[in-house]
């Protein structure tokens, strides 16, 4: 899920009752994400709300959506 006040993404896990916060760098607000199955991979998809340097004219000004792979993170 992503969490837009603290700019970061969380994962639950159910086997050990723990929220994990994970940072993208240079990914502003987020305000969405998905998992797609794509050629046997897991990936996420995440909407850019709002850019890291925002302009105070467009708040919102996100770069749209960020492919990344569920492999591509620590668990």
């Amino acid at each position: 899920m992503t969490d837009p006040i603290n700019h970061t993404l969380k994962m639950y896990d159910p086997s050990n009752d723990t929220l994990i916060r994970y940072n993208i760098s240079g990914f502003g607000q987020a305000s969405s994400c998905r998992i797609r199955i794509e050629d046997d991979d897991e990936i996420l998809y995440i909407t850019e709300l709002v850019a890291p340097n925002k302009n105070r004219e467009n708040p919102y000004n996100g770069r749209g959506i960020l492919r990344v792979p569920i492999k591509s993170f620590d668990h």
